[in-house]
């Protein structure tokens, strides 16, 4: 027969004392769960806002791109008045103007987050500052939509 272990000098509290009890875990395992949820949000969070970022600097492209090609092509910037990428409204065939605006309208589909795989759009108005004269300088307007409710647009003067 064995004969038990005493302990000299530890009381039976201070063994008791010396590790964490069931309760003690869970509550710290709890505590470390709530804390990891925040992280998560926070992550999840910060990868959205980064995604709406990279589409709003594509989507600065695609308008510096399109305003780049209207400024160079001088006074025929009133073609592009009324493009639209759902639309047939498109400049007349064998213009300058048309084939920027096709490249334009492809390089809008290519773009991830703003191509037509999520909705994108985009339209161009281009007034005479002068409407008597129905010449350039003329004032445009670019806007590209995309995805749930995204929408970038500029107005700028286009001079020759």
């Amino acid at each position: 027969m064995r004969t038990p272990v005493i302990m000299r000098g530890r009381g039976v509290a201070e063994a008791r004392a010396r590790g964490f009890t069931l309760i003690e875990n869970m509550v710290a395992l709890a505590v470390f769960a709530i804390g990891m949820m925040g992280v998560v949000y926070l992550y999840l969070n910060g990868l959205g806002l980064s995604q709406k970022s990279q589409g709003l600097s594509q989507a600065n492209i695609a308008m510096q791109e399109i305003i780049g090609m209207m400024r160079a092509d001088g006074n025929e910037a009133l073609l592009y008045n009324g493009v639209a990428t759902r639309s047939a409204a498109l400049p007349p065939s064998g213009t300058l103007a048309a084939a920027n605006v096709a490249t334009w309208m492809q390089d809008l589909r290519a773009l991830p987050g703003v191509g037509a795989q999520q909705g994108g759009s985009g339209t161009i108005q281009v007034q005479p500052i002068n409407p008597v004269s129905k010449l350039c300088p003329c004032q445009a307007n670019v806007q590209i939509q995309w995805g749930a409710g995204n929408v970038y647009q500029v107005q700028t003067d286009v001079d020759y």
